[in-house]
């Protein structure tokens, strides 16, 4: 048995994550519009003609074909292989992660493959769930419910691995849900304005399950800032018009996507709102900053908690 800190197998992981980051794309695009995320198979949406499969080798094939349709010469956005190139980097990055060798024990590569799908399971939600929210404004339950019994899972089974024992997730499942909710009513009645969708307050649910209430300081602080950011980016470049409108609906025939040079849509050509609105009240997408928050927290955790230590322990 090849040990599990030997390089086939961040290797092999980087494999599948990028063959999942092409089926992401699918669903990130077909799910909201209610659509089957496996049939039809991938085509070009401009000249409908289906994609041969050495035409739709992750990553690789987009940038043999210069992101571009192999028969028509329609471009392909650039979203697609940056997902599937991210979800392959992460997925090596989290066997790296688990397979390292605890307190001088390296662990048994039985325990370390149950984490890592577990884990990459998770990562695979965060990321589908940040490109919906970023289309569509809205985070579908189907992807954040079961992914909060996705943590309780991993508790059950590899809290040696994962380091999240099953109270803490419970926990963690419990004041990261219940924080956000909290906060969106209480905004709410102050002024009388949705500031925070109900689906955020799910995805937090979510994602304190799986990284345990230890993490939900980072998480709401990193989130918050990181999503200000992005707004002050907005603002400053004056983009607001580039944000999907609560009110619109992607129409179904808008384009044919699929698969890993997905179809030829760019997801910026989706419906605008007719005007900007005001910096204070931009609806702005809070979902995919809990996910990089998250995968911040899954990838770097002792990197946190060394400098929290240091700051506060010796202050």
């Amino acid at each position: 048995m090849i040990p599990a800190n030997h390089l086939f197998w961040p290797l092999l992981a980087a494999a599948l994550g990028a063959c999942w980051g092409s089926f992401i794309n699918v669903v990130a695009y077909r799910m909201p519009q209610g659509l089957s995320v496996v049939n039809p198979g991938s085509r070009c949406g401009n000249c409908e003609r289906s994609i041969a499969w050495y035409h739709n080798i992750p990553v690789v094939s987009w940038l043999w074909l210069r992101g571009k349709c192999a028969r028509c010469g329609q471009s392909f956005s650039i979203r697609y292989m940056m997902v599937e190139a991210a979800l392959a980097v992460l997925a090596a990055a989290l066997w790296l992660k688990l397979s390292a060798p605890h307190h001088m024990v390296l662990p048994e590569i039985s325990q370390v493959g149950i984490a890592w799908g577990l884990s990459f399971t998770f990562v695979a939600l965060l990321l589908t769930i940040s490109l919906i929210d970023l289309d569509t404004m809205r985070i579908p339950d189907i992807l954040s419910v079961p992914g909060i019994g996705l943590g309780i899972l991993a508790a059950w089974l590899v809290p040696r691995i994962t380091g999240v024992p099953m109270y803490e997730s419970l926990l963690g499942m419990l004041i990261g849900g219940g924080t956000l909710l909290a906060i969106t009513y209480g905004y709410f009645a102050l002024t009388g304005r949705e500031g925070m969708g109900l689906g955020d307050y799910r995805l937090m649910a979510m994602v304190g399950a799986f990284l345990g209430w230890r993490s939900l300081l980072f998480l709401l602080i990193a989130s918050a800032l990181q999503g200000l950011a992005f707004a002050l980016i907005i603002k400053l470049f004056k983009l607001e018009d580039r944000l999907p409108d609560l009110d619109d609906e992607v129409p179904l025939d808008a384009v044919e996507d699929h698969g890993t040079v997905a179809d030829g849509i760019d997801p910026d050509q989706l419906p605008d709102p007719v005007s900007a609105p005001d910096f204070r009240h931009m609806a702005i997408p809070f979902g995919p900053f809990i996910a990089l928050s998250a995968l911040e927290w899954l990838i770097f955790e002792e990197v946190w908690m060394n400098l929290f230590n240091r700051f506060v322990f010796s202050a």
